[in-house]
């Protein structure tokens, strides 16, 4: 198990949201945080494919 600490800033409102988790990959660390904050991690699940530890998103 790892503790994973995911966190989400909108530029454009200034919206920050963090979610920390114990799990055992990033993917059900990603599961977790999406479950408690629907929608928000959802622009990083396509960042996080080969593996970045950050990831800026524009969209």
């Amino acid at each position: 198990m790892r503790t994973y600490l995911l966190s989400v800033t909108d530029m454009s409102t200034r919206q920050r949201v963090s979610y920390r988790c114990r799990a055992t990959t990033f993917a059900a660390a990603m599961k977790m945080a999406e479950k408690e904050h629907p929608g928000f991690f959802a622009a990083l699940r396509s960042a996080f494919k080969e593996g970045h530890n950050h990831a800026p998103i524009d969209t």
